[in-house]
């Protein structure tokens, strides 16, 4: 069973602005600020042209989901205190070698499941629900559009 919590010596609620952001999976723990320095929008791309299929098309939307939120609202004052924390998800599922690393069949991609889905939670339950709909659609079209080139034999 996946358990997600959140990391702090108080086991306080902190808001999403605190730089703390660790998730723990089983007996794992995914460092999210560690890996914004991974995130970049080529890096994410080639990892979705790559591994598409094997993502899914369900955690494929959600990460598309932060990726268009960073791009509508990365400079946005309010959307600053997310920002790390979208980064740093985007960033991990960047990483190939991960706490379940995902050349590892069926398996590889949870844990990167699991931190996008995390970090989606948060940004849901304090983003205004417009802006989350108008974003979350967008993901999915986009989604699908990879998946029907895909599955046409074309070319990204």
């Amino acid at each position: 069973m996946w358990l997600f919590r959140k990391h702090n010596k108080k086991n306080a609620q902190p808001e999403p602005a605190q730089a703390e952001e660790m998730i723990e999976i089983e007996q794992g723990k995914i460092d999210l600020m560690g890996n914004v320095r991974e995130y970049s929008d080529s890096n994410f791309m080639d990892k979705v042209k790559a591994y598409g299929r094997l993502i899914g098309r369900k955690v494929l939307e959600e990460a598309f989901t932060l990726f268009f939120l960073v791009k509508e609202y990365g400079t946005n004052k309010e959307f600053m205190k997310y920002l790390p924390m979208v980064l740093g998800a985007l960033g991990y599922l960047i990483l190939p070698a991960d706490l379940i690393p995902d050349y590892i069949p069926v398996m590889g991609f949870t844990d990167d499941a699991a931190a996008i889905a995390y970090v989606l939670k948060k940004v849901k339950d304090h983003w205004p629900a417009d802006k989350m709909n108008a974003i979350t659609e967008k993901a999915r079209k986009e989604v699908d559009r990879i998946f029907d080139k895909k599955d046409n034999g074309e070319k990204e």
